[in-house]
């Protein structure tokens, strides 16, 4: 593991980032937890940052996945299927099957709780 090499643009170790990125990503879901979901929002957008910064695909999916979740749970849904299509994708690129279908599977039941509240 090389602590001395710096990610771009933030000035951290890589593995200071890392952390940075998975505590936002635990921050966003204590705070929908909560009913603050504007600040979830803000917290999950700045992990997927952190972790595109990276070049972390993998912990990128997850993080648009939990952004998609609480899009969706605000009734956000064009953002939602946007953050659930852009995880399935870098799972996709990562030829992660399982995870894959997470995304795909949230973005069907954001696609039918939005039909549902226009009927």
């Amino acid at each position: 593991m090389e602590v001395e090499k710096f990610a771009c643009g933030w000035g951290l170790p890589a593995t200071a980032q890392l952390g940075e990125g998975q505590a936002l990503g635990n921050l966003g879901i204590a705070l929908r937890e909560v009913r603050r979901f504007e600040e979830a929002v803000d917290a999950h957008t700045q992990a997927v940052a952190a972790f595109r910064e990276l070049g972390d695909r993998h912990s990128e999916g997850q993080a648009l996945n939990n952004l998609g979740a609480v899009l969706q749970g605000v009734g956000r849904f064009e953002e939602a299927f946007d953050a659930h299509t852009r995880a399935a994708a870098a799972f996709r690129e990562l030829g992660d099957p399982n995870h894959e279908s997470q995304p795909l599977t949230a973005w069907a039941i954001a696609r039918n709780e939005r039909w549902l509240r226009r009927s």
